[in-house]
C-alpha cells in the first residue's frame, strides 16, 4: 500500500515551498530524496508502472532501490489524521484545533496549478508543442468552474452582467486549451437588444435645416400620402441624427410599424418634394426586411440567376429583387432570396408553398434573418451596453486605439478590428468574430428554450436562484419534440386574446377616425349655417329698403304724377274744342275714360284698373 505526501495531487508531485524540490516516489513506503529536478512540473508519476516520466520528451526513468539515506516512514500512526502526536498531547492539553485539510489541499493545488500553467506556457513557447492538462487538472478546473457558477448564482440578476465582464477581464489566459466559444458569452442584454429593436430599417431623409421638428415631418408625410395617394402609414418613431452628416446637414430617421407602410414608403415616387417646407434627399436606401422576404429552395447552381430573376419578375410584378444566397465560404448555394413589395402576395405564396419559374415548380419558405448584434459604443465589445461597460477609456472604431476622449483622438485612419485584427471597422458585420457571435445568438433566439432567457425576475422564486445544475454529473435530458398540450392550449388562448386586442384596437382607430370626420362635417355645417343666416339678414334688410322705396314712389305718384296727368287731360280736352270748333267724339271719350281711371286711382280703388 503506497501513501504519498500529498494524496490530492498524486499524479503530479511537487513541493509547494520551492521549485528546486526532490522527487518523492516509492514502491514500498519509501521516499527518494536523492535526485533534484530542474523543472518538477514536467515530471509525472504513474503508480501502475512505478515509473516517472517527462511529458515533454516522454522519457521514462526507473526509480533507484531504497537505501538508508532515502527512507522516510509515511504510514506512521503519528502522522495519520485520526491520531495525535506526543507533542500535541503535551502542549495542547487534550485540545487540538481542527483545520480543514481539504481546503488546504485545494489551495496548495491551486498554487501548483497556477505555477504549472505559467511554466507550461513558457515551455510551449520554446518548444512549439501543445501541452494538455492532466486528469487531476481537468477535474480541478471543473471544480473551479462549478464554484464560480455558484458564486454567480448568488449574485442578483441585474449585477450578473457586470460580474461576467469583470471575470472575463481578469480571467487568466490558458494556451493549453481551445478558446471559449462565443456561444457561451451570449448575454441577456444581447438577447433583449436583438428582440426589442425596431422591426424595419429606417428611412433616412437628409435636410439642411435642423430646426424642423420631427412631429411636423411625420404629419406632413402622412397628410401628403393621404391626399395624393390615398395611402395610410403607421409611423413607430422618428428621430434626428448628425452622426454621418456634414456640418450643415441633419438626418431624420423614420421608423414604420408594419410591412404595408414600408412598401408604401419604399417607392420614392410617392414621397413629396418637400418636408417641413425644405427640400431633402435620400442618402441611402433601407435594407429589405425579412418580413417581406421568402426563400426558394433547391434552385440548381447551373441555372442563370438573371434569366431566373427576369422570368419571376415577369410573372409576378410584386417581386422587387432576386438574390442567390451564399455560405460562409462565399460560395453559391441552392437557396434564392425573394424580396417582395406586397405583404398580401407574400402571404399567398406562403399559403401555397410553391412558386413557378422557368417551367419548374419550386418550394418556398420563410426567410429568417440573423439577429442584430449588440456592440458597445465605448469599448467596441460585444454583448453589453455602454452603461454596463467597465472599461475606463474609449476605443476608436477605426484604428482600435484607446484614449480618454475620442474627440481629442488623432486617428491614423487605418482600419484595424479589435476582435480579429482585420482590415475593417471594429463594429463591421464582416468581422468573423461578430459573425460567429451573431450565429450563436440567432441559434439561442430560435431555440425552443433559450438558456439566456430563462432568468426569472419574480420575487417569489428567489429561493431557486442559488441552484446550479451540474451538467457533468447529471446531463440534461433532450428537449421534447413538441411542447406540452396544456402549454400549447394556453399559448393558443393568449394568441387569440392578442389577436382580439389587435382587432379591438383597429376598431377603436376606425371609430376615432369616423368621429374626427363627423366633427369636421359638423364644423363645416355650422359654418354654412352661419353663412345662410347672414344672407337671410341681408335679404331682410333689402326687403325693408324696397318697401320704403315703394311707399315713397306711391306717394310721389299719388301726389305729383296723377295730378299732373289730370291737368294734362283737362288741357287736351279744352284744346280739342278750340282747335276744330267741333268736338271729336272719340278723343273726348278716351279723355273722359282716362280721367275716370285717374279719379279711381286717386280715391284708392286700384282693383278697377
Amino acid at each position: 500500500m503506497n501513501n504519498y505526501a500529498n494524496q490530492a495531487n498524486r499524479h503530479k508531485i511537487s513541493d509547494n515551498s520551492t521549485r528546486n524540490a526532490h522527487v518523492t516516489t516509492s514502491s514500498n513506503q519509501t521516499v527518494n530524496r536523492t535526485r533534484p529536478l530542474e523543472n518538477i512540473d514536467d515530471y509525472y508519476y504513474d503508480q501502475h508502472t512505478n515509473a516517472q516520466f517527462i511529458a515533454r520528451a516522454n522519457q521514462h526513468n526507473r526509480i533507484p532501490g531504497p537505501i538508508s539515506t532515502n527512507l522516510l516512514p509515511l504510514d506512521s500512526p503519528s502522522l495519520t489524521p485520526c491520531r495525535r502526536s506526543r507533542a500535541q498531547l503535551e502542549e495542547n492539553d487534550d485540545f487540538i484545533p481542527v483545520t480543514n485539510r481539504n481546503k488546504k489541499r485545494r489551495s496548495d493545488n491551486n498554487i501548483n496549478n497556477d505555477r504549472s500553467s505559467y511554466e507550461q506556457q513558457q515551455q510551449q513557447q520554446q518548444n512549439g508543442r501543445p501541452r494538455y492538462p492532466t486528469r487531476f487538472q481537468y477535474r480541478q478546473q471543473q471544480q473551479e468552474e462549478l464554484e464560480e457558477n455558484k458564486l454567480v448564482a448568488s449574485i442578483p440578476i441585474e449585477n450578473q452582467q457586470d460580474h461576467q465582464s469583470f471575470r472575463q477581464e481578469h480571467q487568466p489566459i490558458r494556451q493549453d486549451h481551445q478558446p471559449i466559444r462565443q456561444e457561451q458569452k451570449v448575454s441577456l442584454a444581447a438577447a433583449r437588444y436583438a428582440l426589442t429593436r425596431f422591426p424595419f430599417a429606417p428611412f433616412i431623409e437628409r435636410l439642411s435645416n435642423g430646426n424642423i421638428k420631427e412631429k411636423s415631418i411625420s404629419q406632413d408625410l402622412e397628410k401628403y400620402l393621404n391626399e395624393q395617394h390615398q395611402a395610410e402609414i403607421q409611423i413607430a418613431s422618428i428621430r434626428k441624427s448628425t452622426t454621418k452628416c456634414e456640418p450643415n446637414e441633419h438626418d431624420y430617421l423614420l421608423y414604420v410599424k408594419d410591412s404595408n407602410s414600408f412598401c408604401t414608403l419604399f417607392n420614392k415616387q410617392k414621397w413629396p418634394q418637400q418636408l417641413g417646407g425644405e427640400n431633402f434627399i435620400f442618402p441611402s436606401t433601407p435594407s429589405f426586411p425579412p418580413q417581406l422576404s421568402l426563400v426558394i429552395k433547391n434552385v440548381d447552381l447551373r441555372m442563370d440567376i438573371k434569366e431566373f430573376s427576369d422570368d419571376l419578375k415577369t410573372i409576378h410584378p410584386e417581386i422587387h429583387n432576386v438574390i442567390r444566397l451564399k455560405n460562409k465560404f462565399q460560395n453559391d448555394i441552392k437557396l434564392v432570396k425573394l424580396e417582395l413589395l406586397s405583404n398580401t402576395f407574400r402571404e399567398e405564396l406562403l399559403k401555397t408553398g410553391k412558386i413557378r419559374a422557368n417551367g419548374l415548380i419550386f418550394d418556398i419558405d420563410e426567410y429568417l434573418s440573423p439577429a442584430t448584434v449588440l456592440i458597445c459604443t465605448k469599448c467596441r465589445g460585444i454583448g453589453h451596453f455602454r452603461r454596463q461597460c467597465t472599461q475606463i477609456d474609449e476605443t476608436c472604431n477605426v484604428c482600435g486605439h484607446n484614449c480618454p476622449d475620442l474627440r481629442q483622438h488623432q486617428c491614423s485612419n487605418i482600419n484595424k478590428c479589435i476582435h480579429c485584427d482585420g482590415n475593417h471597422l471594429s463594429n463591421s458585420i464582416k468581422c468573423p468574430v461578430i459573425k460567429e457571435f451573431r450565429a450563436d445568438l440567432t441559434k439561442k433566439l430560435f431555440s425552443n428554450k433559450p438558456a439566456i432567457l430563462r432568468h426569472n425576475n419574480n420575487n417569489n422564486n428567489q429561493e431557486n436562484q442559488n441552484y446550479i445544475h451540474n451538467t457533468i454529473d447529471y446531463p440534461l435530458l433532450p428537449l421534447s419534440q413538441r411542447p406540452p398540450t396544456n402549454n400549447t392550449s394556453v399559448m393558443n388562448k393568449l394568441d387569440e386574446v392578442l389577436i382580439g386586442m389587435a382587432k379591438l384596437n383597429e376598431s377603436f382607430e376606425r371609430i376615432a377616425k369616423k368621429q374626427y370626420e363627423l366633427e369636421q362635417f359638423i364644423n363645416h355645417k355650422n359654418e354654412q349655417d352661419e353663412y345662410l343666416l347672414n344672407k337671410v339678414e341681408q335679404l331682410t334688410l333689402s326687403n325693408n329698403d324696397t318697401k320704403e322705396n315703394m311707399i315713397k314712389n306711391e306717394k310721389l305718384i299719388k301726389n305729383l304724377i296723377l295730378p299732373t296727368l289730370e291737368l294734362i287731360s283737362k288741357f287736351l280736352y279744352h284744346s280739342n274744342l278750340k282747335a276744330n270748333g267741333v268736338d271729336d267724339a272719340d278723343f273726348k271719350c278716351q279723355i273722359e275714360t282716362k280721367r275716370a281711371l285717374l279719379d279711381l286711382v286717386l280715391t284708392g280703388k286700384k282693383d278697377c284698373i
